[in-house]
């Protein structure tokens, strides 16, 4: 693969570059907000979450589909997430990404399945 992704690394993505924009846009929804009673706040974040990294990871213009998870929990507690796939292992992957903010802990997954 990396003599293939040398020769075109407009056709692999970045797990490290992914990780990085889903970080940032945790922060920035997020920010220091405090656990609510209220769901609908859970339900607008992930949302804002879901489409905002879908968007800038989409706009890199690389030949991937992409499509993503986010799941949002109060902290003190245990939240933990698995992923499988049946995939072409060369090209496909995903990228998992775990930030809290004291009280706060969101994961967000995003898989990336190449096309061609």
């Amino acid at each position: 693969m990396a003599d293939t992704e040398a020769a075109h690394p407009e056709a692999f993505h970045s797990a490290e570059e992914i990780d990085g924009i889903v970080r940032r846009i945790i922060q920035e929804v997020l920010g220091d907000a405090k656990v609510s009673h209220r769901p609908e706040l859970s339900d607008l974040w992930c949302d804002q979450i879901l489409e905002r990294t879908l968007k800038e990871v989409s706009s890199l213009g690389r030949p991937f589909k992409y499509m993503a998870t986010c799941v949002i929990s109060k902290q003190p507690g245990t939240l933990d997430t698995a992923a499988t796939a049946f995939w072409d292992t060369q090209y496909d992957s995903l990228c998992c990404c775990r930030l809290g903010n004291g009280s706060i802990d969101c994961i967000v997954t995003v898989y990336a399945c190449r096309r061609f």
